[in-house]
């Protein structure tokens, strides 16, 4: 569960002045590939039926328009899947009005194979 709460300050030059904004665009988004296709300045990208072997990693890339130059990104692996499997973001590099690609690595002692679910938010 993420709570936003409304900013109090007031003035232009405050980096979070008018608080959280989509804007235009879907909010989630997903597809069977290393890439999803996601305009908004928060939102969910699924990527379906990914297969992490052990001590590997893979780039999950979502080609973004509305991408800041920085942000938050959670991982959540929506099959939970195979036990064993240890998945955590090893970086991510935002490319302002391009895209936000992640490299996503298994340390577990098995394979992981299912749907990986990258959350966002951007700002600036």
């Amino acid at each position: 569960m993420v709570k936003v709460y409304k900013n109090k300050m007031s003035g232009s030059n405050h980096p979070y002045y008018g608080g959280l904004s989509a804007k235009s665009g879907a909010l989630s988004n997903s597809a069977a590939a290393t890439t999803v296709v996601l305009n908004s300045k928060a939102g969910g990208a699924t990527f379906t039926g990914q297969t992490i072997t052990t001590t590997s990693s893979a780039t999950l890339t979502i080609t973004n328009s509305q991408a800041g130059s920085g942000g938050v990104i959670s991982l959540y692996n929506a099959d939970a899947g195979t036990v064993g499997s240890n998945l955590y973001i090893r970086s991510a590099t935002w490319t302002a009005g391009t895209s936000i690609a992640v490299v996503v690595a298994n340390v577990g002692a098995q394979s992981n194979t299912g749907n990986i679910v990258l959350n966002f938010i951007s700002y600036d």
